[in-house]
């Protein structure tokens, strides 16, 4: 069993060291063998890493669907997405609008933690660290909830699929988008592509807080006010949190623009 586990790190972290770093991507065409199972060897070559960021990220597409496919053996990425969770904006023109998002919740939602007391939060804390040491955190299907804009959220379609699995704390997410969700804005030519992970964190009172609370309230998402970056996280470290809490976490914004080949 634990050879087995060796190969498949050895591969995956092949795939990673593997790839170039980009803030511009070339989906590559999706073969036959394709499928949303967690199975890492099909991207072999179709990764690449955002610029700055610790992730790689592979894109492949076929008539029906874009697969995408991320990737990290970095400790801190995998805390980020198992507290944040994980949206994908997709922009059908390209840009970095973000009318229509795919999202997989955190393990806890910030309505807990916000509401929580302080005895009740550190011992929520130590379960949640508890919690995130475990190496098949993310492991099967996850539940994805498609927020539009206009429409607001809902599950689906069917054909929408997302499967993630950690091995030796190397986290592999893999999903399969259909491409009519894009609408007919899309044609085939490029897509703006945004990952974005924040964890809400409650705003501190009293005068220990200082500055750090004047970037914390009402609850806004740092780095959003100007629009996402081009390929560079927008939410910097916020100090102050304890091990575990969320708190000493990086928020993730990172935007792409994805190019298909004709």
């Amino acid at each position: 069993m634990n050879k087995t586990l060796n190969i498949s790190v050895l591969i995956t972290l092949l795939l990673i060291l593997n790839a170039c770093s980009s803030t511009t991507y070339l989906s590559h065409v999706a073969t036959e063998e394709f499928r949303t199972d967690g199975q890492r060897s099909e991207w072999t070559g179709r990764f690449q890493i955002p610029e700055g960021e610790k992730f790689a990220l592979g894109l492949s597409h076929n008539k029906n669907y874009l697969y995408v496919a991320i990737s990290s053996i970095d400790q801190d990425f995998r805390r980020q997405l198992a507290m944040g969770g994980l949206v994908l904006w997709l922009d059908a023109k390209g840009g970095k609008r973000q009318d229509l998002g795919i999202k997989f919740e955190g393990i806890v939602s910030g309505e807990k933690r916000s509401g929580a007391s302080r005895r009740g939060q550190q011992r929520s804390n130590q379960d949640r660290e508890r919690r995130l040491e475990l190496p098949n955190m993310f492991d099967g299907d996850l539940t994805l909830i498609v927020t539009e804009t206009k429409a607001g959220k809902s599950l689906g379609p069917a054909d929408l699929l997302a499967s993630a699995n950690s091995i030796d704390e190397t986290i592999f997410i893999e999903y399969q988008i259909p491409l009519a969700m894009l609408g007919d804005e899309f044609n085939m030519d490029e897509l703006g592509l945004g990952l974005e992970s924040t964890i809400e964190r409650p705003a501190i009172s009293g005068g220990r807080s200082g500055g750090m609370n004047s970037g914390m309230g009402g609850g806004q998402r740092g780095g959003r006010s100007g629009g996402m970056g081009g390929g560079k996280s927008g939410g910097g470290q916020r100090g102050g949190g304890s091990p575990g809490s969320g708190m000493d976490q990086n928020d993730i914004e990172v935007w792409t623009k994805v190019r298909f080949p004709q």
